[in-house]
């Protein structure tokens, strides 16, 4: 084969390469996400017809020191609020971790960042799907994994607050049960508080 015609096909051979390996970075990055830092969250229900349907507070994100995994699925930051979601009817238990816990081994928050086999495992647990878009975040408040002596465990309450879109500055999905326990669901929208960086402690 001429040398001409060989570098055509490794030429050829290279950008389909690339472009293979393009794809596949833009099918495993997530299309909306959190970082650590300070964000102020907003969450409301439409489960409770007579009840105040609006929470305001804080939430902070910080990186974990050491990634955690939950069926097979990082943890790479831990946080906390001061949104009370129990008034909201949230299922979550005085006996449960506490949302406003800066302990990072029972952190009030913990942020899962979905693989593509997650899905499958919610949809086992009959338990709601995972975030869409694919990969979006999901924030665990008053869950068994939140705990350190339950965690690992199946059943148990608490919440996950599920990222669907971004915008701006701000990511806004649903939270509903992420245990067995039932309870309310709603809305919510986390926007980070400006001129804050983020830490890692």
């Amino acid at each position: 084969m001429p040398l001409r015609q060989q570098m055509r096909f490794f030429i050829i051979g290279v950008v389909c390469s690339l472009a293979t390996r393009a794809d596949a970075a833009q099918q495993e990055v997530p299309a909306v996400g959190v970082v650590a830092g300070d964000y102020e969250l907003t969450a409301s229900t439409d489960s409770i017809p007579n009840a105040k349907r609006e929470r305001r507070g804080h939430l902070v994100l910080r990186d974990l020191i050491v990634v955690r995994e939950l069926f097979g699925t990082p943890c790479r930051l831990y946080g906390w609020t001061d949104v009370d979601f129990r008034s909201l009817g949230a299922p979550i238990a005085k006996s449960d971790t506490p949302p406003d816990s800066k302990d990072p081994e029972n952190p009030g928050v913990l942020v899962l960042e979905p693989t593509p086999a997650f899905a499958k495992i919610m949809k086992s647990m009959k338990l709601r799907k995972t975030a869409e878009p694919p990969g979006a975040p999901i924030m665990l408040i008053g869950t068994v994994e939140n705990k350190r002596t339950t965690r690992g465990m199946r059943d148990g309450g608490g919440i996950g607050l599920f990222v669907e879109a971004q915008e701006g500055q701000c990511v806004l999905g649903r939270w509903s049960r992420f245990g067995i326990a039932a309870g309310s669901e709603g809305a919510f929208k986390l926007c980070r508080v400006p001129g804050r960086r983020p830490t890692t402690r």
